[in-house]
């Protein structure tokens, strides 16, 4: 038998299955028990339509995850990441009905589990579990409830010293967005809020822009959108993304008393920033224009109707560290059909309006105009009746 007779018979015999492969694998090998757990999440992803999972669908999957040895959730962790994204924000839903926190068992399996999404890069460790847990919420489809948010401050902001505040602050800027307004959203929760000056993060994400001396945080969180975006293209302003976020922000963060405290920090604004706010104001149209009714929830009126009012404020702050007819001004001269538009509307829900309205055309020198526009938006003053 010559040499290449004993090679092909060897790959003869190697290609043929043996009688062990053909022996059907059992349960407890990591590859079957994989494939049985990938095989049960996808199943529940689909079931429940990509939302999150209730407490009875979800300890089952949790008690598959705990059945899994050291070895096997290695396993797990390589493949996980190959999973559909809906399917991992599942995984992240089970985990979540873990009682003990943070769990051991997983911890940090989001870093593993998303890396192009874990923006953290502290080596704190307690920043890092505080970071999981906010990174866990960021990605799935439904946010904590209160319980959970009180545990985790209390689990987490509570117990943080402070070197980890420091390192929180140094880290905070790596977060995303969403991952930040989570956060400053429990501070502002948190019975002692007054403790952690969240402003100061916020000024920490954008030392070369900010220049509110607010200490709100209602107040700072809508400064914040305007410093955001203020380098953005002209098309978030004029097209009404900027007047979404912002809108956003204060329905559901402002009190009464914030508003004030909003028109006093205007002055501390660069006047870019104060132009940004006021093309984000009249970009949109907040009626039905052929019912003449709000076309948003009854939630949002009241807010809307303040951001009518602050036109002025903004005005008077521009005037007085410019002439008149500087940009801002502009921004009003170019868009007085937002005016015209509202007005009816407005002053059925707060007759001020209309003072506010006489007040803004006087500034901009339309006091005696009655031409084109103007005329229009004179008329509705002297036939509206309180």
């Amino acid at each position: 038998m010559n040499l290449e007779d004993i090679f092909n018979r060897f790959f003869r015999l190697i290609e043929q299955p043996s009688q062990k492969a053909n022996t059907p694998q059992t349960s407890n090998k990591p590859i079957d028990k994989y494939q049985n757990i990938t095989s049960k999440f996808h199943g529940a992803t689909i079931k429940t339509n990509f939302s999150h999972l209730k407490e009875e669908e979800a300890l089952p999957l949790l008690e598959l995850l705990y059945q899994l040895n050291a070895k096997e959730l290695e396993i797990l962790k390589q493949k996980i990441v190959k999973w559909e994204v809906s399917e991992r924000q599942t995984f992240l839903n089970v985990i979540g009905f873990e009682k003990s926190t943070p769990e051991e068992k997983f911890k940090y399996f989001e870093k593993e589990m998303f890396p192009g999404y874990w923006y953290s890069k502290t080596n704190n460790t307690s920043i890092t579990e505080l970071y999981q847990y906010i990174f866990r919420y960021s990605l799935l489809v439904f946010s904590p409830t209160p319980i959970q948010q009180s545990d985790l401050v209390n689990q987490f902001l509570n117990n943080l010293s402070g070197k980890d505040w420091q390192a929180l602050k140094v880290d905070l800027p790596n977060w995303s967005s969403y991952q930040i307004t989570f956060f400053t959203r429990l501070l502002n929760n948190h019975p002692n809020s007054y403790k952690y000056p969240v402003p100061e993060y916020f000024k920490t994400m954008f030392p070369d822009n900010w220049q509110s001396l607010s200490t709100n945080y209602a107040v700072a969180s809508a400064y914040r959108v305007i410093v955001e975006h203020q380098e953005y293209d002209t098309d978030y302003w004029w097209e009404g993304h900027g007047t979404s976020d912002f809108l956003r922000v204060v329905a559901h963060e402002f009190q009464k008393n914030d508003w004030q405290e909003l028109e006093e920090d205007f002055k501390y604004w660069s006047s870019f920033q104060l132009e940004c706010l006021m093309e984000a104001i009249v970009a949109e149209i907040y009626i039905n224009t052929e019912t003449q009714k709000f076309s948003y929830p009854e939630s949002y009126i009241f807010p809307i109707i303040k951001l009518y009012h602050i036109i002025l404020p903004i005005l008077k702050a521009s005037i007085e560290r410019q002439k008149p007819y500087n940009d801002i001004s502009l921004v009003i001269i170019n868009n007085l059909e937002f005016i015209d538009i509202h007005f009816n509307t407005f002053t059925k829900k707060d007759s001020s309006i209309a003072k506010t309205t006489v007040e803004i055309l006087k500034l901009l020198g339309y006091e005696n105009d009655k031409s084109d526009i103007t005329a229009s938006i004179w008329e509705k003053i002297d036939t509206f009746k309180e």
